[in-house]
């Protein structure tokens, strides 16, 4: 008989500043589970997450960048690996399902940094508005 899928548990629901570190925590218990090959594309999903840390404690919840890490971070990601763990285990070691798991991490480690870079480039057109804001009001004065 083949061995059951090994039993995931989603990660836990956190603030969105610390969320990245839960996931971060969950996905390296998990790696057991995980195919080896995998190994390289989870380290680069646990440094993305890393750097997207910080920029999570800073943003307002409510905005979409919020929410899409959200939904990212304590559904998606959750989900992929635990459709690779319900793979029979007769199928799950096969370069079939390792390839379509390395490519799921990479989609998810493209997505971690689409939202990293976008909420940079929020933060830099605020700076932007508020040079110009100071600018128009203390800046070159007509006598």
């Amino acid at each position: 008989p083949s061995a059951p899928g090994p039993r995931l548990e989603k990660p836990p629901e956190a603030p969105l500043g610390a969320r990245p570190a839960q996931v971060e925590v969950w996905l390296d218990a998990q790696r057991p589970a995980l195919p080896a090959p995998a190994a390289r594309e989870i380290d680069l999903v646990m440094a993305q997450l890393d750097r997207l840390a910080p920029e999570l404690k800073q943003l307002d919840p409510a905005t979409p960048q919020a929410e899409d890490a959200r939904k990212l971070l304590g559904d998606h990601l959750p989900r992929l690996v635990k459709s690779y763990a319900e793979v029979p285990a007769t199928h799950r070691g096969t370069s079939e399902a390792q390839a379509h798991f390395r490519e799921g991490l990479r989609v998810v480690g493209g997505e971690i940094d689409r939202l990293t870079q976008e909420i940079a480039k929020e933060r830099l057109r605020a700076l932007e508005t508020e040079g110009r804001f100071l600018e128009s009001r203390y800046g070159a004065k007509k006598d």
